[in-house]
């Protein structure tokens, strides 16, 4: 009918898109605050506080969500319950939406690095920097089967393989 079914104000800008998963609704905004909506009610399941606003948008593997913003860490939170199984420090801040593949994830930072981070344990399988002149890598990365692309400020698309970190 197009008509409204309910609405959640969080009270803060939400730049990032929102993840379905399982009768959830997950983002992230500048509430500093991961959100998890019940899709049928728009009611909050629970949050996440971090100390940073998130930009971009949360991704699900294996009933595990991907958060990562102005903090400069990755947190790995269940989605079912709202508690963080894992954290990692990036080093810098990150304004992209994690790409997912596997047990490896992949995420630029402000710091003007690319990692590949096996998110079960989580720590840096490899990190990538432009050998050229490092820029910050804003955009999510698109996977293919051997390789990562990844846009930077650098002007340049970069092509990574995802087993060596290398160009």
């Amino acid at each position: 009918t197009g008509k409204e079914k309910w609405s959640f104000d969080c009270g803060a800008e939400i730049s990032g898109g929102a993840c379905y998963a399982n009768g959830t609704l997950l983002f992230g905004a500048h509430d500093d605050t991961l959100h998890c909506l019940d899709t049928q009610t728009g009611k909050e399941k629970w949050n996440f506080k971090t100390e940073g606003p998130y930009y971009g948008s949360v991704a699900v593997v294996a009933g595990k969500t991907f958060a990562a913003g102005c903090d400069s860490r990755l947190h790995v939170i269940d989605v079912a319950t709202g508690k963080e199984s894992g954290s990692l420090d990036l080093g810098s801040q990150t304004g992209a939406t994690v790409a997912v593949s596997g047990d490896n994830l992949y995420l630029g930072t402000m710091g003007s690095e690319f990692h590949a981070i096996a998110w079960k344990e989580p720590k840096i399988v490899w990190t990538y920097r432009s050998p050229n002149r490092p820029k910050e890598f804003f955009s999510s990365a698109a996977l293919g089967a051997d390789l990562a692309v990844v846009g930077s400020r650098d002007n340049r698309v970069h092509a990574i393989d995802r087993k060596t970190g290398s160009a």
